[in-house]
C-alpha cells in the first residue's frame, strides 16, 4: 500500500470515530458543524486557493450535512447552503472568476423576480424574511457554485479528491 492509500484508510477510521462520538453527545455536532466552516475557511485562505480549496471544503460541508442534521447539529436550515455560498465568494475574492459567464449573471438576474413572487403570495402572519431565505438559498448557491465553477481548470485527481472529501463524513 502506498501513502495515500494508508492516509485514506485513516482518514476512514477517524471519521468512524467522530462518527461514534457524534452519535452518543449529541451536542458535539453543533461544534463540529461550526468547526468545519471555521477551519474550511482557515484552510482555504492559507492555501490561497492555489488548487480550488473552496470546491474541497464545500464538497466535505456538503457530504457531512446529513450526518449533521441526523444528529441534530444543524444550526439552521439554510446553514450549508450559505457556508457554502460564502466559501464561493470568498473563491472569488482569492482566485477571480470568469468575465464571460453572461449567462450566469443572468441567472441571478432572472432571479429577482422569485423574490417578488415569494412576497406576494405569502400570508400576512408568515415571516417573509424566512419564506424568501427558504424559496431562494438553494437556487443562489447553485448560481454561486456554477459562476465559479465556470472555465476553470479542476484535474482528474483534484475530481477524485473531491469526491473522497465528500464521501468522508
Amino acid at each position: 500500500m502506498n501513502k495515500s492509500e494508508i492516509n485514506y484508510i485513516y482518514l476512514a477510521l477517524l471519521h468512524v470515530g467522530l462518527a461514534l462520538v457524534l452519535f452518543y453527545i449529541p451536542f458535539l455536532s453543533k461544534i463540529y458543524a461550526l468547526l468545519i466552516a471555521v477551519f474550511g475557511v482557515a484552510y482555504v485562505v492559507n492555501k490561497n486557493n492555489r488548487n480550488n480549496e473552496v470546491l474541497y471544503v464545500s464538497a466535505y460541508l456538503i457530504g457531512a450535512e446529513v450526518f449533521i442534521r441526523m444528529t441534530g447539529g444543524n444550526l439552521n436550515n439554510e446553514y450549508v447552503k450559505t457556508v457554502v455560498s460564502l466559501l464561493m465568494l470568498l473563491g472569488f475574492v482569492l482566485s477571480g472568476f470568469s468575465k464571460s459567464s453572461i449567462v450566469y449573471w443572468l441567472y441571478f438576474l432572472f432571479l429577482l423576480p422569485a423574490v417578488l413572487v415569494t412576497m406576494s403570495n405569502q400570508d400576512i402572519n408568515l415571516e417573509i424574511r424566512k419564506a424568501i431565505t427558504f424559496n431562494i438559498s438553494g437556487p443562489i448557491c447553485l448560481g454561486l457554485c456554477a459562476l465559479y465553477c465556470y472555465q476553470r481548470q479542476v484535474t482528474f485527481p483534484q475530481l477524485q479528491n473531491i469526491l473522497v472529501f465528500f464521501g468522508l463524513p
